[in-house]
């Protein structure tokens, strides 16, 4: 019986780790696609979409973008709100739209004109919100 009183406490402990762990306010903690993630102006019917190299990023593994001029940053996905919080797009914030698209935000959680999208297999971008708010799982691809 001893041994089973010592056991108790790592017991607890294997089953607090396997919880999910749940942000505080602003929503469950995330990570974005990786890939490049290209960023535009919005165009219009009759002018293409203006590129902005500048605003552009890579996203790596651990929560870290790249920008290009190779300087490494980290993010927080909270929610639907991307923040950078290092580097060179530190405190820029942008609305999660898709797995494959974000738009800036200004300080009053509004859309700006500048949206970054994922480049890639489109396919891959695919998601849907499944279980509590913020929660993104990956689409069932249809069957045959």
């Amino acid at each position: 019986m001893p041994k089973l009183v010592h056991l108790a406490p790592a017991l607890l402990l294997l089953c607090l780790a396997a919880a999910p762990l749940h942000a505080a306010p602003g929503g469950e903690l995330g990570t974005v696609k990786l890939g490049k993630w290209f960023c535009e102006l919005p165009g219009d019917a009759a002018t293409p979409a203006a590129p902005v190299p500048a605003e552009s990023f890579t996203t790596v593994p651990d929560s870290t973008y790249i920008t290009g001029d190779d300087v490494a940053g980290s993010y927080l996905l909270l929610g639907d709100v991307l923040v950078m919080t290092t580097g060179t797009l530190s405190g820029h914030r942008f609305h999660l739209e898709s797995a494959a698209t974000v738009h800036r935000i200004d300080a009053q959680g509004k859309d700006m004109p500048l949206r970054c999208v994922r480049a890639g297999d489109p396919a891959a971008n695919q998601f849907t919100r499944a279980g509590e708010p913020g929660e993104i799982a990956p689409a069932v691809k249809p069957a045959g």
